[in-house]
């Protein structure tokens, strides 16, 4: 805050005292623009005039640089307004009182009619340092384009934070250095034209000089705002480049005024005076001394001259549309839209972001969805560190934008669909891929104990990309295949920050176990897998778990007969039907597997989530009766309803296919060893499910069951009770639950 009043309050001052100086800067025989003879200049009428002028200025300073201290921040540009005003309101005044005692205009000025533009080209040379700065600092962003992130600070609020945001591409990065440049080159399309359409009067040569020196401002202040994408400049360079022009200005204007006080008065006939302004069709000029004030008139006689102010307004106003367009940064490219939702979106600014909404998103999220349900989530995520380059692809008449994006805890990929007029037609969120530079591995992992390469499960239409980790060993070691929870998942089951299945791959391969694991069939090929009306859980999950069984057991150094499946939350549900069709599995491991039907445990994931503080909003309670509704059509769903909608995100043939399907029961006559390990923090399946694996398993001598009172759903410890803002914060499986899992697999 004292920032920003300190580099308002610097440019006031000097203007205050510009404006105190004013009446003393016209040449000697002139008071407040009138003529009026040299004793009246100098004498008491003269003085008291000048007085009065500045006794009334005075307050009017004093109450101006007190509200530049303390008056709102929104109100601080005002306090320059209002003493020019009150300055100008006070000239006009003062020069109505000095036109009383002026002396009467000639019939003609003194005068040398001699013109000429001999040395333009010399006098346009001011306009060269300035226009060069502008061009070195462009220079300057095209050697370091690979250097300037995504994303970058434009514009900052009173605390030097930023909020205002720009993006990188040329408009950009290099809009406010052209629109530098275009500012000096019409003020010097001015200059040229005022020297050209001008006789050496006794004013041009300050008009010029006035001309001239507005560059030497924009040029530095534009520059400075160009290089932003590279670095933001400290206070005190403002406030030296203000302190710098403005007494440089003064400087300028008292010393070109004082030059043309001595030299020859310029002709103009009396009779084509009109007032202040000049109409004589047989004067060639455009611009004359003027007879009233400080600099030149126009000829209003001269076609030239409306033509040059009609240009001047139009060129004016292009120049201020043009300026709303490159700084403002609006964005109608596909990319600018995804990196201004997001942007917006950590900012809270949720009216902007409904309002860039096409017709079918304000259908499908309401406002108040978007505040009470997005904003929260996204809130959790802390501050925003850096967004990435998107990856982009048509899909349909949209474009179809994925912005990795860094948080203090967290790397999230925003998918933001933008339709062809550049509107916001999908938004979604999900735990991104954090650089290997950013991951912190567990203690557990020994890296030199163990290789990774990669691998392929499956083959023909579903193949999927899959990596092995296997220790270094002389001997045939034993495997596990690591098999997804519900979603389309990634090899490493990212959640958010959290990456379990590495975890699991690297600690249990340091104590001797390889671990293969894979893409999810549905993370590897999502868009096709939702169009199979008659998916089931063999397509999406069983089917690559047999095949990786049957690629790590074929894998040199592996022992073939050791060979177990590791199955967490959906893959845990699904362990004694994949047992089944993959007889040559040595065993089971249950991660955090449910024992009922899946439609119970998701309802009671949201009714779990509904109950949280802050979740028992009217959206969400609608919500979860709506997600009541449709659990209760799962379980009246018959055999040829097939082809009905979507029920739970699914069709209806995937829960008629898990119709009497008893993971409990099928485990109860699987012989081959089973271990079922429960974090008793799980909110999303519950110490209930590990109850029921419990009652009906405890007496079979090949079932290990163990809980975990500190661990959540990922086996990350943690306190309290658990929520989904936990998954948020980066953590690893836990150390004993690992060492369980090795010793076990080990042990047989």
């Amino acid at each position: 805050m004292i920032g920003i009043r300190l580099l308002l309050l610097f440019p006031l001052v000097l203007i205050l005292m510009l404006l105190h100086a004013l009446p003393l800067l016209p040449r000697r025989s002139r008071l407040f623009g009138a003529e009026v003879p040299r004793e009246v200049r100098y004498g008491s009428e003269g003085g008291r005039l000048l007085r009065g002028y500045q006794v009334r200025l005075l307050p009017l300073s004093i109450v101006a640089l007190l509200a530049a201290w303390w008056a709102p921040v929104t109100w601080l540009w005002l306090t320059v307004a209002s003493p020019s005003m009150a300055a100008l309101w006070l000239l006009y005044r003062c020069h109505a009182a000095a036109v009383r005692f002026a002396l009467p205009p000639p019939s003609t000025r003194e005068a040398s009619l001699s013109g000429g533009a001999g040395g333009l080209a010399r006098r346009l040379m001011w306009f060269a340092p300035p226009l060069a700065l502008v061009t070195a600092a462009a220079l300057y962003l095209y050697l370091n384009w690979s250097r300037i992130p995504e994303r970058f600070a434009r514009h900052f609020d009173s605390q030097g934070n930023p909020n205002g945001w720009a993006f990188k591409s040329v408009r950009g990065c290099f809009g406010p250095l052209a629109l530098g440049a275009a500012i000096i080159l019409f003020f010097m399309a001015l200059y040229m034209v005022m020297e050209l359409g001008s006789r050496r009067g006794t004013e041009r040569s300050a008009m010029l000089a006035c001309l001239a020196a507005p560059g030497y401002l924009v040029g530095p202040m534009f520059a400075i705002v160009g290089l932003l994408p590279m670095f933001v400049p400290p206070l005190w360079v403002f406030v030296l480049l203000i302190g710098a022009y403005f007494p440089g200005l003064i400087v300028l204007v008292v010393r070109a005024v004082s030059q043309s006080a001595g030299g020859p008065s310029e002709v103009t006939p009396d009779g084509c005076w009109h007032g202040s302004f000049y109409y004589n069709p047989q004067d060639p000029a455009l611009f004359v001394d003027g007879r009233t004030g400080f600099g030149l008139t126009a000829n209003f006689a001269r076609r030239l001259v409306w033509l040059l102010l009609a240009i001047i307004l139009l060129v004016t106003a292009g120049l201020l549309l043009l300026g709303s367009k490159l700084l403002a940064q609006t964005a109608t490219a596909p990319e600018d839209v995804a990196s201004q939702t997001v942007v917006r979106l950590v900012d809270g600014k949720y009216d902007e972001i409904y309002q860039s909404f096409s017709a079918d998103m304000r259908a499908a999220l309401s406002l108040e969805a978007l505040k009470s349900q997005i904003g929260p989530q996204v809130s959790a995520f802390g501050k925003l560190i850096e967004t990435r380059k998107p990856a982009i692809q048509q899909i349909g008449g949209n474009t179809v934008l994925i912005v990795p994006a860094k948080f203090q805890t967290v790397w999230i990929d925003f998918t933001i669909s933008v339709n062809g007029a550049g509107q916001v037609a999908g938004l979604f969120m999900k735990p991104g891929q954090a650089p290997d530079s950013d991951r912190h591995p567990p203690a557990y992992s020994k890296p030199d104990s163990f290789s990774e390469r990669a691998v392929t499960v499956g083959a023909g239409d579903w193949k999927l990309p899959g990596t092995l980790t296997l220790p270094r060993s002389q001997t045939p070691v034993p495997g596990v295949v690591l098999i997804h929870g519900s979603g389309p998942e990634d090899r490493d089951e990212t959640s958010f920050g959290n990456k379990p299945f590495r975890d699991l791959a690297e600690g249990l391969a340091s104590q001797g176990i390889a671990v293969l694991r894979y893409e999810k069939r549905t993370k590897e090929y999502g868009a096709k897998m939702a169009q199979i009306r008659n998916l089931t859980v063999q397509e999406e999950t069983v089917e690559d778990a047999v095949a990786a069984v049957t690629l790590l057991r074929a894998e040199p150094g592996i022992d073939p007969k050791r060979v177990f499946l590791l199955g967490h939350s959906l893959g845990g549900y699904l362990m004694p039907m994949m047992l089944d069709r993959a007889p040559e599995a040595a065993g089971g491991i249950v991660l955090g597997g449910n024992a009922r039907p899946l439609e119970d445990v998701m309802l009671e994931q949201f009714e779990y989530a509904g109950s949280l503080p802050g979740g028992d909003t009217p959206e969400a309670r609608k919500q979860i009766e709506e997600l009541r509704k449709q659990a209760l059509s799962v379980k009246d769903l018959q055999p040829g309803h097939e082809d009905g909608p979507a029920i739970l995100g699914v069709f209806p043939h995937y829960w008629l296919d898990l119709r009497g399907y008893d993971p409990v029961a099928q485990a109860a006559k699987i012989a081959r060893p089973l271990l079922i390990l429960q974090g008793e923090r799980d909110y999303q399946v519950t110490m209930k499910d590990f109850d029921i694996w419990k009652a009906a398993l405890a007496g079979h001598a090949n079932v290990t069951l163990k809980s975990y009172p500190a661990l959540n759903h990922l086996f990350i410890e943690g306190k309290g009770k658990s929520v989904p803002a936990e998954y948020m914060t980066p953590g690893h499986v836990s150390g004993e639950a690992i060492g369980d899992i090795a010793r076990w697999i080990l042990a047989r």
